[in-house]
């Protein structure tokens, strides 16, 4: 039969802390849901451990392995898997609350059915294993919004979504060879153009940040996926965006990508492009600096 959910979760050696996921999945509210797992070339013994989970749990579980390629090559694999009509993820050191299932139908069904072409994301919040909110809180509850208004409110902190898997399938991460981190806002961007958001403001997953996760590592996640960020920004400024930041950020990834003199036929200011250079040459130079004294340290 096919569920209503799918719930997906990528994951690359992290056995240890997928029963606390599937844990998680048995304490649900909600029953009609699938479990994709996509593993991207694990050599822990994840396989392993699924199937030991699968044996014991009253929903299905569905494991796929992937040669390493990159957390956004496997949420795409897992949005492809999909046999739901809502997709939600739930990463391998985070778990749900039994609950947020439930929850993101809930919402799912406040929305008028003539509206519901208008959506494609309901977005509730994260707390941390003290039951602490993580970040702040939405102007209003229920909030109904497009991706680029959200943005611009400057919110902070992680969110717990569940998406239509007709839009996702629209809009796949963009996959580049050597590149192994997701920008998730290129996605929100592209399919934010075209659809709404409600968010609202009751907790549904619980975080526990890694000291090897990504979260740890955020402020090298355009540097580690250059080209990734330079389709980005260059995203941006083709939207409009056009403050001189933007534009030193895109050359300044550029030149990580090597791309720095394309972006100067693609720039749609020539001058604001030449202004702008030398600043994004310097952070270029300053990041390049930062990984070499990190290697010898």
């Amino acid at each position: 039969m096919t569920p209503k959910v799918t719930v997906a979760t990528t994951t690359y050696n992290r056995a240890a802390l997928l029963p606390r996921v599937h844990a998680g999945l048995v304490a649900q509210t909600f029953r009609d849901f699938e479990w994709v797992v996509v593993d991207d070339g694990s050599e822990d013994g994840t396989r392993d451990v699924i199937a030991e989970l699968e044996k014991k749990s009253d929903f299905p579980i569905r494991y796929e392995w992937q040669p390493n390629s990159g957390r956004h090559a496997a949420l795409n694999r897992a949005v492809e898997l999909a046999r739901g009509e809502y997709y939600t993820c739930v990463d391998s050191d985070d778990w749900y609350l039994p609950t947020a299932l439930k929850t993101f139908m809930r919402i799912w069904q406040s929305i008028p059915r003539d509206q519901l072409p208008r959506f494609w994301d309901v977005v509730g919040l994260c707390v941390d294993p003290s039951g602490k909110i993580v970040g702040n809180k939405y102007p209003r509850d229920p909030f109904d919004v497009a991706y680029a208004d959200y943005v611009r409110l400057g919110l902070h902190g992680d969110r717990s979504g569940c998406e239509r898997v007709d839009c996702l399938r629209q809009y796949p991460f963009p996959v580049f060879e050597g590149e192994r981190i997701p920008l998730e806002g290129i996605v929100f961007r592209r399919v934010g153009k075209h659809y709404l958001m409600r968010c609202f403001n009751e907790p549904t997953m619980v975080k526990e940040y890694q000291s090897t996760g990504l979260s740890a590592r955020s402020k090298d996640i355009f540097v580690d996926s250059p080209k990734t960020a330079t389709l980005y920004l260059s995203e941006r400024l083709g939207d409009g965006d056009r403050g001189p930041k933007l534009y030193a950020n895109h050359f300044r990834y550029a030149l990580h990508a090597k791309l720095g003199r394309t972006t100067f036929r693609k720039s749609p200011s020539k001058l604001r492009w030449a202004a702008t250079a030398p600043i994004g040459t310097a952070l270029y130079v300053r990041d390049r600096l930062r990984r070499a004294s990190r290697r010898v340290a």
